[in-house]
């Protein structure tokens, strides 16, 4: 991953845990990592293993795929989905 990849990612996954309601420490329990390898993640200073990223995926209800291009939540709210009509 690139630096900018790498903040990016964290950027969105700092998003949709504050979306999800939840402190850095619960989200990282409920993933089963440490909480300050999830900080570090969250400030893109690290990789995420397939296995962390499955983990996170599950705890946030989505595909691995939404996580990693679905829509980023703003103000707790995720944006609309955009249809071929839109």
């Amino acid at each position: 991953m690139t630096l900018a990849l790498h903040k990016n990612f964290g950027d969105r996954l700092r998003a949709l845990r504050i979306s999800a309601q939840r402190s850095q420490e619960e989200f990282a329990a409920l993933v089963n990592i440490d909480r300050a390898a999830y900080g570090k993640l969250e400030r893109g200073q690290i990789n995420p293993s397939l296995i962390t990223l499955a983990r996170i995926a599950v705890a946030l209800d989505t595909s691995l795929s939404g996580l990693l291009d679905g829509p980023t939540p703003i103000a707790g709210r995720l944006p609309p989905v955009k249809t071929k009509s839109n």
